[in-house]
């Protein structure tokens, strides 16, 4: 996000995060920090003590991950002439994977499911039950569990939710996959909901697609074909595209480098809450081919 950031008037580095305001009818830009994009307030914060601290895994283990992608991302900007290596064509999957499971929305889903099935297994373990009868303890085996430990159940589940966001083995299927990098782009847009994604991931397909500036753009798909006839797009048609699907998926905020003049496309698009989810993208390349046979 930080290639999105601009100047106040006070020197203050600041996101252009645009929203639609239903009471104003308008869409409005706000002066975002880069910690108030995409985050929630205690999103992975354990209710207890952790020798680590309470936000070890947002401070340690999701920095560490965002840290490796910015020196990968670095490279693919800075460096356009030098490929890049198993290791951090892994650590930038890895982020990528990390991207969707880290919506707050869905962190909280998936803490209240992990909490449930957690509570669930182990007050219908028979064989745990019955243990815990003998011994005199008429609790339920989950209550048992919290008060032997100290921890609540939302903690064990936030782990496990830690887990869910590195798939080593889809990240590693990522890596497998062709990648490629468009940078004659301008005027891209990022939102909220950063990583475009077309299709399952096990598709034969499948199109990802990230913008990691306001002018470069990265891809990736065991399509070659499609990659190829991406690669072919002239840069406008192409940007108009990945602005499209951005702007449909955002959860509140895309943030655009562009005067608010210009961007009465996304006014349009956020303004409509019944927008469609894409895939703009595919879409696209499926119109673009259909008119070249036409003529």
């Amino acid at each position: 996000m930080r290639r999105w950031l601009f100047t106040t008037d006070k020197g203050q580095l600041r996101l252009p995060a645009y929203y639609w305001d239903s009471c104003a009818n308008t869409l409005k830009m706000f002066p975002a920090g880069l910690d108030q994009i995409g985050a929630g307030d205690g999103l992975f914060a354990f209710q207890t003590d952790h020798p680590s601290g309470r936000d070890a895994i947002e401070t340690t283990f999701f920095r560490d991950v965002d840290n490796s992608a910015a020196r990968v991302v670095s490279r693919m900007l800075n460096e356009p002439g030098a490929g890049l290596s198993p290791q951090q064509k892994l650590e930038f999957s890895g982020f990528l994977f990390s991207l969707d499971a880290r919506r707050p929305r869905n962190v909280s889903e998936l803490i209240r499911l992990a909490t449930e099935h957690y509570r669930e297994g182990l007050n219908q373990d028979a064989e745990i039950v019955a243990q815990l009868a003998e011994l005199g303890e008429n609790a339920k085996p989950a209550d048992v569990w919290e008060r032997l430990s100290g921890h609540p159940m939302e903690d064990q589940a936030l782990l496990s939710v830690q887990s869910m966001t590195m798939n080593k083995e889809m990240a590693n299927n990522l890596v497998s996959w062709p990648w490629m990098v468009r940078r004659d782009l301008d005027a891209l847009v990022l939102s909220d909901r950063p990583l475009i994604r077309h299709f399952a991931v096990n598709d034969p397909n499948t199109l990802w697609a990230i913008p990691l500036s306001p002018t470069v753009a990265w891809f990736g798909s065991p399509n070659v074909d499609l990659l190829r006839r991406l690669e072919r797009l002239p840069p406008r048609r192409l940007v108009n595209m990945i602005n499209v699907d951005s702007a449909h998926q955002c959860d509140r905020y895309v943030l655009s480098r562009e005067p608010r003049e210009k961007l009465g496309w996304l006014a349009r698009r956020l303004k409509d809450p019944t927008r469609k989810t894409g895939p703009e993208i595919i879409d696209g390349l499926w119109r673009n081919s259909r008119n070249k046979d036409a003529t």
